[in-house]
């Protein structure tokens, strides 16, 4: 099931290998595990996986806006974190 989608008019190479990066090596190819609330909106943009990307709430829940830290950590990292949450890849 692909996370990241993209819609171009041309052929992009890079595109294509910059969101298979991203789904491979930052999400395994899964949805992001929530160990914590999150508002409705999101919801399924989480699953109970294994090996997966887990994020773990500090306080509060998610909510949409949080997705843009996701893309501030530098995921070759093993583990980060930010003031909301933060995050442990298990694969």
């Amino acid at each position: 099931m692909p996370m990241l989608e993209w819609h171009v008019d041309e052929d992009r190479p890079k595109y294509y290998e910059t969101a298979y990066r991203i789904q491979k090596e930052m999400f395994n190819f899964k949805k992001p595990k929530l160990i914590g609330e999150c508002e409705d909106s999101v919801k399924d943009c989480f699953e109970d996986n294994t090996e997966c990307l887990e994020i773990h709430m500090k306080e509060g829940i998610f909510y949409e806006p949080m997705f843009l830290s996701l893309f501030s950590w530098p995921f070759d990292k093993k583990e980060w974190e930010c003031r909301e949450f933060f995050i442990r890849k298990t694969f």
